[in-house]
């Protein structure tokens, strides 16, 4: 599928958002949306990635045509369907969009079939929609009404409706938040199949990562009504642009430092600093959890970092475990697979370097703007040296 991208063609196809605000209460209030641009191609499925409040649902809303925005445009296949300047404003059921609501919003008196169908002209061909009833399961609930299926089923009637009339735009709003782990898993997989096959751009709103990186050619990482980064899944993870970005996609360790001849001194031991920062600038370090690596060991063996063994938990697939490096230090270490050292055990930690980060110190709520940049082989001593994790892995403990 074609990646997310910005493009100023009035033709393109697919959906674009040119510099869409929006606030609540006037206008000395903070936006909730801060001029909001991006694309998404035909045939291209992105992924709106935020906490809580972002404005991630807000700006679904103003694309589907549910809420006038106060400023900017919205275009679908080169159609202006808002333009808040121009006091231009199509109707939501003349757009060309299908949006399936984080409730599903199903009619409680209609049944499956009745749902799935409902706003979809007679004349209209359904083979497609017979096909996909039977291909997600749902044939033999068609009489069916809603409050009797399970909310793997009510899901699938949701899509399904969102997707009967083939609009241009797809709009999803949490589609599998309501789900148990289980179901979240299947339904996900059916749902990005269906996707693939349709001729539409897709936009998704999550708060989940791994949703985001499971579903998404591109994501949209959102914070305080704007789009501070936006890139494939890869480019996201390996590149994430400041700790914001990093800590959303899961826990870190962190760790204060100072840039000194162009070398950031840390418990983990010498990194490089990127160039784009200052001598003597007070730095985090941050490194996940699964970029970590332990191995048996005593100061005589290895010469880099060590610690000891204070907890070791099995969480199903991974292990994690608690290692204190000294000094009130506590490292927090997750491996694939079952390994589980003896508290007390004396180990050598090793620090995958793709996996580390270095920002400028900014409070943790606050959006740092620095591109992150990984320590490369070479540039710093060998006090903290890389390694492969997978090799570590196998190491006994």
């Amino acid at each position: 599928m074609p990646p997310l991208k910005m493009s100023d063609s009035p033709n393109t196809k697919g959906l674009t958002v040119r510099h869409i605000s929006h606030s609540y209460g006037g206008e000395a209030k903070r936006p909730v949306l801060d001029a909001i641009s991006f694309h998404v191609a035909d045939g291209a499925i992105a992924c709106l990635l935020g906490p809580s409040g972002c404005g991630k649902s807000t700006l679904l809303r103003m694309i589907a045509g549910l809420a006038m925005p106060q400023q900017g445009q919205v275009m679908i296949d080169g159609r202006k369907v808002t333009d808040a300047g121009q006091k231009h404003f199509i109707a939501p059921e003349d757009r060309h969009v299908g949006m399936m609501f984080q409730d599903y919003a199903l009619f409680p008196h209609l049944n499956v079939y009745d749902n799935i169908a409902f706003g979809i002209d007679e004349r209209m061909d359904k083979t497609w929609m017979h096909q996909a009833i039977r291909r997600l399961g749902l044939h033999a609930h068609v009489g069916a009404f809603p409050h009797t299926l399970s909310g793997g089923q009510q899901q699938r009637v949701a899509l399904l409706r969102a997707l009967a009339r083939s609009p241009r735009v797809l709009l999803l709003d949490e589609p599998f938040s309501g789900l148990d782990a289980d179901n979240r898993i299947r339904v996900r997989e059916e749902t990005i199949e269906l996707l693939r096959e349709r001729s539409m751009a897709v936009l998704m709103v999550t708060h989940d990562p791994e949703e985001a990186m499971f579903m998404a050619d591109s994501i949209l990482v959102m914070k305080q009504g704007q789009i501070i980064q936006s890139g494939s899944p890869t480019e996201t993870w390996l590149g994430p642009a400041n700790a914001f970005v990093t800590e959303l996609f899961g826990p870190v360790n962190r760790f204060c430092a100072k840039v000194c001849e162009g070398v950031v001194d840390t418990p983990l031991g010498r990194f490089a600093a990127p160039p784009s920062i200052n001598e003597g600038t007070e730095v985090d370090l941050l490194v996940r959890p699964d970029g970590i690596g332990i191995a048996e060991s005593t100061q005589e063996d290895f010469a880099g970092v060590h610690g000891t063994v204070v907890a070791a938990r099995l969480l199903g697939r991974v292990s994690h475990i608690k290692v204190d490096i000294g000094n009130d230090q506590l490292l927090h270490v997750r491996i694939a697979g079952v390994i589980l050292p003896k508290i007390g055990t004396k180990v050598a930690v090793l620090v995958e370097r793709c996996s580390a980060f270095i920002f400028p110190c900014q409070d943790k709520q606050a959006c740092v703007s620095d591109r992150a940049e990984t320590y490369q082989e070479g540039a710093a001593s060998s006090k903290a040296m890389p390694f492969s994790l997978r090799k570590e892995r196998n190491s006994p403990l």
